[in-house]
């Protein structure tokens, strides 16, 4: 597919549009392939359907002067049958997960009804961490979903739409407003990802290291939790690696590291816990206090990534490895 798709060289890698069904083995056998025909791909060439989508339907708006999305929203894909979701919380800009809800046409709707219940309960669940009090009830759930953005092939289908409206009937269908072919927004989307830039992800997109290690790869929060070993004849370093290996700098408010250096006490035994709200957690042996911070997942990874903004939670302090003032942003007042 490679070699018809591309016969001559290209001066930079493609990106490259996949259901959210895929996973490691699918997006490998990908980048393998496209090595095999001369083209070099690493992981951020690998773009979701319904991020790519969401992109180019974010990209459109502003284009036209609308107001950006309010509160938690859906993205669905359809192509060909082929449903893929992407649930939002646009109040913190960020894109909380990505499911698969059908692998083609011929299943069940029942199952793709269930699936997309399980992504606005957990969509729900995950924006409304800091509520003292969430109803669970169906009909209060669904309704804070106000939006559903479509996209692909089969969008317009009336099974398709007859679908949405009975799950989630007080959602406005909103559709691209530039793009009328709903197959071509995908490819639309892959060419205005700058319109993610400052929306994040809630999972890892990019690899936690420490020292030489990847005790964190990137990509979905499978399991929550990873029992680390921590050397402790010497100093460990926290550090977040891109696709290419290299280290991509921490930003903590006016300062740059590389990374950050783990505490005594916790580099005997250590659990990581990753949360899909972007908190990543050291916890030590009972007594011990625990590290916490917050990780700005970029959402679309670039070539190279400058930067990801870090904050503290907590009372322990976050211990920076090789900080550096940042200079690139001065504010001058008068």
């Amino acid at each position: 597919v490679a070699g018809c798709v591309f016969p001559e060289s290209l001066p930079s890698a493609p990106f490259i549009a996949i259901p959210s069904a895929f996973g490691p083995a699918c997006r490998k056998a990908l980048i393998d392939g496209f090595a095999d025909h001369g083209i070099d791909l690493d992981r951020h060439h690998l773009i979701e359907r319904p991020i790519a989508a969401f992109a180019a339907w974010l990209h459109h708006r502003q284009s036209l002067g609308g107001p950006g999305p309010l509160g938690p929203m859906l993205l669905l894909d359809n192509d060909g049958g082929q449903i893929s979701a992407c649930a939002i919380d646009a109040d913190t800009r960020r894109v909380v997960f990505t499911a698969p809800l059908s692998a083609g046409p011929h299943e069940a709707t029942d199952l793709i009804v269930d699936r997309l219940h399980d992504v606005v309960r957990e969509l729900d669940r995950l924006r409304s961490r800091h509520d003292l009090v969430r109803s669970s009830e169906w009909s209060s759930v669904s309704a804070a979903v106000s939006q559903i953005a479509v996209s692909g092939s089969m969008s317009e289908h009336p099974v398709f739409l007859d679908l949405l409206n009975r799950v989630l009937p007080a959602a406005a269908i909103v559709r691209d407003p530039i793009v009328a072919n709903q197959s071509a927004i995908v490819g639309s989307g892959l060419v205005n990802l700058r319109a993610l830039s400052g929306w994040s992800a809630g999972w890892p997109t990019l690899d936690l290291r420490i020292d030489d290690d990847i005790v964190a790869p990137a990509g979905p929060i499978d399991r929550g939790s990873f029992d680390v070993s921590i050397d402790t004849s010497g100093q460990s370093v926290l550090t977040l690696t891109g696709a290419d290996g290299s280290i991509v700098p921490l930003r903590f408010g006016s300062m740059l590291a590389e990374g950050l250096a783990l505490p005594t006490d916790l580099r005997s035994e250590a659990t990581i816990r990753l949360l899909a709200d972007g908190r990543v957690l050291f916890l030590g042996e009972p007594g011990v206090r625990p590290l916490s911070f917050s990780v700005d997942w970029p959402l679309v990874e670039a070539d190279p990534v400058p930067s990801v903004t870090i904050a503290a939670i907590g009372r322990r302090p976050l211990q920076l490895v090789n900080p550096t003032v940042d200079r690139s942003h001065r504010t001058t007042a008068a």
